[in-house]
């Protein structure tokens, strides 16, 4: 064979890529294949606020799975330069530069061809530069227009979750391949930057500075952070040292105190409820003018949409409430999210619906006079069972086809019938147990992922109660029972049965946690409900049986902590009419009696989700 032959056939391999399989499988995957896990990235960032535009490059440390000539990432509306890029294994002195590259925007992934197959092992993956916009969408790297003593100004701010790192650096973007992240940002020097973690180095030269923070710990990609602008603070630390900060508009430093004490009082709780301490150095806390939804709990910075951080003396209650709540909501996320994070959006309940019940509990401790927890039963109660009896609900655990879908998982499934299953959890438990539980779930998958499976897992080694067994059925399935309760005619026996409220038919069944007072709420008491019919002896619930003299009240669904509702005889609904005209029941349980009411009999609910854009936060 000749040379020129030789050469020939070398070229047309090399346009064919024919040194692995073709790059086409990889389109149209909702996952990255596992031929790459990232341990580490070093991130540099340069925004040009004036032209809405920035620039960069990244280092990421590779473990390689098995010897491959691609490397498939995340990234998308990225200019990269592919003459910048090149792979170092450990160890190796020879540079590997890639021989093809490809976008496929659609799928928002980036590959890399090698010659040569990339060998098992650790090394680096460099990119040396890549550009973007900072568009006006309020994802991925963008910038956000503010006032500073009057004029229009702009800062930058980042927005990563679910899916939006991608849009701001080339990166392995889902939430179980976490890494550490080391940032550094080149900024005019009149700004002030913040990251996830403390400044490590400032350094300034001219009109320009960069500043360096140091390496986070193990995170996923959409919880890195970044803001750049002009604000005032206001500053405390909880009792471990931990320094919190409000970042607010120029001149405005009051505004942040209310954030700043929910925000260490939260801290504070949430340390004492997981037995685990805040992992970071730090947190802060900004607003942003332009922003989403409510707020991005980021791993020691959390962005919020300005409303919902800052107080006013002259602000109204209701804002304090919203505030309080959301504040807490994000701080729990430092656990419940960052610290343990679901292995995929399928699981964002993990998340989300535990932060939302979080956030109860701790804006409870904090201000008690606000009665907290009847006020989550009654504005939750309906909301929550309004949107899942619509035909067009889903279960908790809602199945992802693609990268858009996983936006649909942020919605009422998740932040109002969310927290009303942990409710039940809560209750089933019991407090003490169910804290101690949780604790136990967090301290096992610290630093890592976890599915509502490991959760399950985890409760039940830890509780010794079949918590699987019980609660699956609650995530996995759309709907809610409804429980129809009747005392039989010879006063002995209170009958239950369950069936799907609304037109789903009778086929589906739920393990029940079931309560019941009787004539006190001194003590109630708790059973399954597992099959379609269950009779209760009466006398096995202590102050159920009927007197000579009277029948109790019995009150089913106690403090409305189930998500299932009731439909009472008319025998029971007089005893209950007549004990809440006493005024012996829980207004939650007034709530709920009158709730259930309209809803089987056709009524619109007391009250229904207002309509958003994004419920996140």
């Amino acid at each position: 064979m000749t040379a020129t032959i030789l050469l020939i056939l070398i070229l047309a391999a090399l346009s064919a890529g024919s040194f692995g399989a073709s790059p086409e499988r990889f389109r149209h995957r909702l996952r990255l294949p596992q031929i790459a896990v990232p341990k580490s990235y070093k991130l540099f960032l340069k925004p040009d606020l004036e032209n809405s535009s920035f620039s960069g490059s990244v280092e990421v440390k590779l473990r390689i799975v098995s010897p491959t000539h691609y490397l498939v990432m995340n990234a998308a509306e990225l200019q990269i330069r592919s003459e910048t890029v090149n792979y170092t294994a450990k160890g190796g002195s020879k540079v590997l530069q890639p021989v093809r590259s490809w976008n496929f925007p659609e799928d928002e992934i980036y590959v890399l061809e090698f010659h040569q197959k990339l060998p098992k092992g650790t090394g680096i993956l460099a990119i040396g530069h890549f550009t973007g916009l900072m568009g006006n969408n309020l994802t991925g790297f963008y910038r956000s227009k503010y006032d500073v003593n009057g004029n229009d100004s702009y800062m930058a701010v980042t927005q990563f979750e679910p899916t939006y790192a991608r849009q701001c650096f080339p990166c392995w973007d889902e939430p179980a391949l976490k890494a550490t992240f080391q940032v550094t940002l080149e900024v005019p020097s009149h700004l002030m930057a913040f990251s996830n973690m403390p400044i490590l180095d400032e350094k300034h030269d001219g009109y320009m500075k960069t500043v360096s923070f140091q390496e986070t710990p193990v995170m996923s990609s959409y919880l890195v952070a970044v803001v750049i602008g002009l604000f005032d603070h206001v500053e405390d630390q909880t009792s471990n040292d931990i320094i919190v900060r409000v970042y607010t508009p120029v001149g405005k430093a009051t505004d942040g105190i209310f954030g700043l004490n929910v925000g260490v009082h939260s801290l504070e709780i949430y340390q004492r409820f997981f037995n685990i301490a805040y992992p970071l150095p730090k947190l802060d806390m900004v607003g942003i003018p332009e922003f989403d939804s409510g707020a991005m709990e980021n791993f020691g910075l959390i962005t919020f949409n300005s409303s919902l951080l800052y107080v006013t003396p002259e602000s109204a209650n209701l804002s304090k409430h919203g505030a309080a709540d959301t504040i807490a909501h994000e701080l729990s996320h430092q656990w419940c999210g960052n610290l343990v994070t679901m292995e995929w959006w399928t699981d964002v309940w993990l998340n989300e619906g535990f932060a939302s019940w979080l956030s109860v509990y701790a804006v409870d401790q904090i201000f008690p006079e606000w009665d907290a927890w009847t006020q989550f039963a009654t504005e939750t109660t309906s909301p929550a069972f309004w949107f899942d009896a619509l035909p067009n609900s889903h279960p908790i655990e809602l199945k992802i086809n693609h990268t858009r879908d996983i936006e649909r998982a942020f919605d009422y499934a998740v932040y109002m019938k969310g927290p009303r299953i942990v409710s039940m959890l809560h209750t089933y438990l019991g407090s003490k147990l169910f804290q101690r539980s949780m604790a136990s779930y967090i301290k096992t998958y610290a630093w890592s992922s976890a599915t509502i499976h490991d959760l399950w897992k985890a409760l039940e080694i830890s509780s010794g109660k079949p918590v699987g067994r019980v609660m699956s059925k609650w995530t996995k399935q759309k709907g809610f029972p409804a429980l129809t309760a009747d005392v039989s005619s010879d006063n002995i026996s209170l009958k239950l049965k369950q069936m799907p409220f609304g037109s789903g038919g009778t086929s589906r069944l739920w393990v029940i946690p079931v309560t019941v007072a009787c004539n006190s709420y001194d003590a109630h008491h708790q059973f399954l409900l597992e099959q379609p019919e269950k009779l209760v002896k009466l006398k096995d619930l202590a102050g159920c049986s009927c007197t000579e003299v009277a029948c109790p009240w019995i009150k089913i669904n106690v403090n409305q902590t189930g998500f299932y509702r009731v439909r009472y005889s008319a025998n029971l609904m007089t005893r209950l009419q007549s004990a809440a005209t006493k005024k012996l029941l829980f207004k939650s349980d007034e709530f709920g009696i009158l709730d259930d009411l309209r809803a089987f009999n056709g009524t619109p609910p007391a009250s229904q989700p207002k309509k958003r854009s994004s419920p996140r936060v």
